[in-house]
């Protein structure tokens, strides 16, 4: 056996495509489907050929000739319309900014995925990649110390809207993320026997330990109140359905019933139409969205839609031909709306246009 004959084998064949999956050319990105049929179109060249006789540098070096002319040829076909694929117009989102407010009048518009930190004396700082800001005592209102040598607390509220993220450390180490379409209040700092903020929406919280300091999330229907601990909470107040999943250590959420429920890792709670369960599930595909990444199993796509809609701030609608087809598998939150339709419509039977500045999905 020739030396060289093992040296080209399927592993480093798909080693070849990552380097086509990574393969753009102008504004053009390829689809999972193309990416696929690049593959099978690879691999018969590859077995067509005794590359091995030339040497690897040389199969190496030909065989990254074949992936760049797949990329050209996926290139050429979609300019001159034999793609499979269809060009579409692309939705122009809703570009508001966030939104930071004091309670003595202070406001402050903010850009996506901005950080803010509190600081344990009262005072904020807002960090993004546009700027890089520290709030004074005199711009926040902050300023002046009460009895116990703390700062008069002050209430900020942060305002999320659609298609928009960001997070924020609070004052005690605190680590909150806020998910699109979400408002949380909370303190500058926090001077009373419990730590405690406000929300409306989506977040994923990691409460820094303190015995002497329960920390409480209040929602329109429940509260959870921890030590220190990791859990999402999904409460939107125009929605029926509300839950809470937990990452690490333990909860209690308090129903608004007055029952008292715990839960403990890996768990999920599920309020809905007055009544709640509880399943073991894992807790990443419930928070996966500060990474970028949205989970299903078996969700209708018209929710699946509508919480692209919102991740996104574009208007979406659905027909009922595709709107009950349930979706299984893992979304990437990508930059552009459009992208995430085509990777869905991959997996899924549906298709889709943009008129009048709308997404309309069908099959």
């Amino acid at each position: 056996m020739n030396k060289f004959e093992d040296s080209f084998d399927d592993k480093q064949l798909h080693e070849l495509m990552e380097d086509l999956s990574s393969v753009r050319i102008n504004d053009f990105k390829f689809t999972e489907e193309e990416k696929r049929r690049g593959l099978e179109r690879l691999q018969k060249r590859m077995r067509r050929y005794d590359w091995w006789k030339v040497g690897r540098c040389w199969a190496v070096a030909a065989s990254v000739l074949v992936v760049v002319a797949i990329g050209g040829w996926m290139y050429v076909n979609r300019m001159d319309g034999g793609s499979e694929q269809e060009f579409v117009a692309r939705v122009v989102p809703a570009d508001n900014d966030i939104l930071l407010t004091m309670n003595d009048g202070f406001t402050m518009n903010l850009h996506d995925k901005s950080e803010l930190v509190c600081s344990a004396d009262g005072g904020i700082s807002v960090d993004c990649d546009e700027w890089n800001i520290a709030l004074s005592d005199e711009e926040t209102g902050t300023a002046g110390n009460d009895e116990a040598g703390m700062v008069d607390n002050k209430m900020y509220t942060l305002v999320v809207p659609d298609g928009k993220r960001t997070s924020v450390r609070l004052a005690d180490g605190s680590r909150l993320w806020i998910n699109s379409g979400s408002e949380v209040e909370f303190p500058a700092c926090f001077n009373g026997k419990e730590r405690c903020i406000k929300v409306n929406g989506e977040i994923y919280i990691e409460v820094a330990h303190d015995a002497d300091k329960p920390f409480r999330v209040r929602t329109a229907g429940f509260d959870v109140k921890v030590l220190g601990t990791k859990f999402g909470i999904t409460a939107y107040r125009y929605s029926e359905t509300a839950n809470v999943v937990l990452a690490e250590g333990a909860v209690a959420v308090e129903s608004p019933n007055n029952e008292t429920i715990s839960l403990s890792p890996s768990q999920l709670l599920t309020f809905s139409g007055g009544t709640f369960n509880i399943e073991k599930v894992d807790p990443y595909t419930y928070i996966s969205w500060k990474d970028d990444l949205l989970y299903f199993n078996g969700t209708p796509i018209s929710e699946v839609l509508q919480r692209l809609s919102h991740q996104y701030a574009v208007n979406i609608s659905c027909s009922t031909s595709v709107a009950k087809e349930r979706l299984y598998g893992k979304l990437v939150l990508e930059e552009h709306i459009e992208d995430v339709l085509d990777n869905l419509s991959v997996i899924s039977s549906i298709n889709y246009t943009v008129k009048d500045n709308k997404i309309i999905v069908d099959n």
